[in-house]
């Protein structure tokens, strides 16, 4: 499945953290995890062009905020799709789901 999501956003490299996430879906209290099928469709499904942005959304933390990952720098951010701005950048993975 990485691969095809690389192929998506057009990235030839992903960062080893940005794998462990994907491949270590966990639960959480306050997030949803995205499916590999949403993070591929979420310009349509969420009508946002992500791969724009340089961000692949990952995972859904409610009103409208999404964790993604910044393709630029293999780092995550907060990004609102009804703004469509991201905030909260170049933070870790664990820290943002602790964000909400």
């Amino acid at each position: 499945m990485i691969e095809q999501i690389k192929n998506k956003y057009n990235v030839t490299e992903i960062s080893e953290n940005f794998e462990k996430v994907l491949n270590n879906r966990k639960t959480f209290k306050n997030a949803i995890m995205l499916s590999d099928e949403k993070i591929l469709n979420a310009d349509k499904d969420f009508q946002v062009d992500f791969k724009r942005y340089g961000l692949i959304p990952v995972c859904d933390i409610f009103d409208n905020d999404f964790i993604c990952y910044q393709i630029a720098n293999g780092k995550w951010c907060i990004f609102n799709i009804v703004e469509e701005i991201s905030f909260k950048k170049d933070s870790s993975f664990e820290d943002l789901v602790k964000f909400k």
